[in-house]
């Protein structure tokens, strides 16, 4: 393993603990300092395990002002770095995106360039130049028994002393000169293969039920930074059509005022004064859940402070997506080159339905002049317009997704997460009172892998939320393992005497998964 695949793994052990630090702090928000100066902060949030940064509207206001033209000629006068690639169209849509950036292009794209405009954008490491303030993390410090005596220190300078990971002739003391430390169990430093950017728009979150897909979604949805009141939720179900999701006319109930009095079939007045509402049917276009997301993200998109928009689908698998996306469809193939103006909308345009287009005209204000400038040629979804998804596993023979759909999405895969530190104490209910919950479903995933050849029907660290009653364990649990999972072959992991469920409930405080398999299975008293 190299040297800097080490840093990494440093790095994200790091991260992981701050992370979890930020959950069981509410409220607690990180920052870093680029050269160690106030003036040049920048809000961090942690992201599957990676370091992303976040500008406050001042500086990005003052990314306006760099004269990066000027800078890039003087870094071409330079023999050593004149084939540098520097491109003020990428570091702007980067950093303006309103998603999480990484910290190299903040670093020497924009805090490096307004500290020093002489130095531009070369020689620099992210790592090295951005420095955490000890008296604001200082709880963190005192949580994880480090001890730190200088009122500054970079993220590389913090992971050296946060992590033990060494190979074989490294130097295990840190920049600083102080040996590391342990890190706690808890924390994973196993390097994670990162599936997908902050920056992408059309993402699926997948994985067994119960590990937390939702969870994983309102977490990108922050680093992207959508107010809540730009988020829309729906969710497929067999039933859900293209008319559910972009919208039809339909049938809707208006009023009309009347002046004469009305009587109910007792020949009582409902109403004793002038002027009554009187309810009558009649059909109008009723947006469906895309529909309304666009009509959003075209009123905030000059907003680039808060113009991101977030259509939610749950169970995007339990619903015929071919069916429900419809001509839609087309337009989830997104402009990927960032230096392309187009960056983030539809690569190919569509002739929507023209009581779509009227209804999102309506809503905006918009006359055909308008539609047309922004439009030119024909409808795209709009940069600012992220779709998220959720996909059990163990559904997936309800509504098969084929390749040409999921190519569109990137497939992020949520794993089961055995170390999950706030159910980390969860036990069993009576009469398996002495085993953790995370350590009984390591044991039962690895039967229902090695029973069914597959890992679709896993469960989950979340499957039972964060309680366990004995009622709750046996309808929910065992019920899920008896019914969906070993329906076939009880005996696989229930008791020889269990003929059916009903036996299941009678005989539980007796004891009804097979010996050998609790035995096996870790006790924590």
């Amino acid at each position: 393993m190299t040297a800097n695949e080490i840093q990494k793994q440093k790095r994200q052990a790091l991260y992981k603990a701050l992370g979890k630090y930020m959950e069981q702090n509410q409220g607690f928000v990180l920052y870093v300092y680029f050269g160690k100066s106030p003036q040049y902060q920048l809000e961090l949030r942690i992201v599957n395990n990676d370091l992303k940064g976040f500008l406050n509207s001042k500086d990005k206001n003052n990314i306006q002002n760099i004269d990066y033209e000027q800078i890039s000629l003087k870094l071409k006068s330079d023999e050593e770095i004149k084939n540098m690639d520097f491109n003020r169209e990428t570091i702007l849509r980067s950093i303006q995106s309103g998603a999480g950036t990484d910290l190299n292009p903040l670093c020497g794209g924009y805090f490096g360039v307004l500290r020093n405009p002489e130095r531009a954008t070369h020689r620099y490491n992210s790592y090295m130049e951005f420095f955490f303030n000890t008296q604001q993390i200082d709880s963190f410090i005192d949580q994880h028994n480090l001890t730190i005596a200088i009122d500054y220190i970079s993220i590389n300078e913090l992971t050296q002393i946060f992590s033990p990971i060494t190979t074989e002739g490294e130097n295990t003391t840190n920049d600083v000169g102080m040996p590391s430390t342990e890190v706690p169990e808890d924390i994973d430093t196993q390097v994670k293969i990162q599936i997908q950017s902050s920056s992408e728009r059309n993402i699926i979150f997948f994985g067994s039920p119960g590990t937390g897909k939702s969870y994983q979604i309102g977490e990108q949805a922050k680093n992207i930074q959508v107010k809540p009141e730009n988020v829309i939720r729906t969710t497929f179900h067999p039933e859900y059509s293209y008319y559910d999701f972009v919208g039809q006319y339909k049938p809707v109930v208006g009023y009309e005022n009347v002046s004469h009095k009305v009587t109910d079939f007792y020949q009582k007045n409902i109403k004793n004064n002038e002027g009554y509402t009187k309810p009558f049917v009649y059909y109008d276009f009723v947006p469906g859940s895309f529909t309304k997301l666009i009509v959003k993200a075209l009123k905030t998109e000059a907003n680039q402070s808060e113009r991101n928009t977030l259509l939610v689908i749950e169970e995007i698998n339990r619903g015929n997506c071919a069916a429900i996306f419809g001509d839609i469809f087309q337009l989830l193939d997104r402009c990927e080159n960032v230096n392309d103006p187009n960056y983030g909308e539809s690569q190919y345009h569509l002739d929507i339905p023209q009581e779509m287009q009227a209804f999102i005209q309506k809503s905006l204000s918009w006359d055909d002049t308008a539609w047309q400038k922004r439009f030119p040629n024909g409808f795209v979804i709009p940069s600012n317009v992220f779709i998220y998804a959720t996909m059990n596993t163990s559904d997936q023979s309800l509504f098969p997704m084929d390749a040409a759909f999921k190519r569109r999405w990137s497939m992020n895969y949520v794993p089961i997460d055995y170390q999950a530190f706030s159910i980390k104490d969860l036990k069993l209910p009576p009469p398996y009172q002495d085993i953790r919950w995370l350590d009984f479903i390591k044991v039962i995933n690895a039967k229902i892998v090695d029973f069914t050849q597959s890992d679709d029907k896993q469960l989950g660290q979340w499957f039972v939320n964060n309680d366990l009653s004995i009622g709750k364990f046996v309808g929910k649990v065992l019920s899920y393992l008896w019914f969906d999972v070993f329906r076939q072959s009880p005996e696989a992991v229930f008791e020889n005497k269990i003929k059916t469920y009903d036996d299941i409930v009678s005989n539980y405080d007796k004891g009804v998964i097979k010996a050998e398999i609790i035995e096996s299975i870790p006790s924590k008293s």
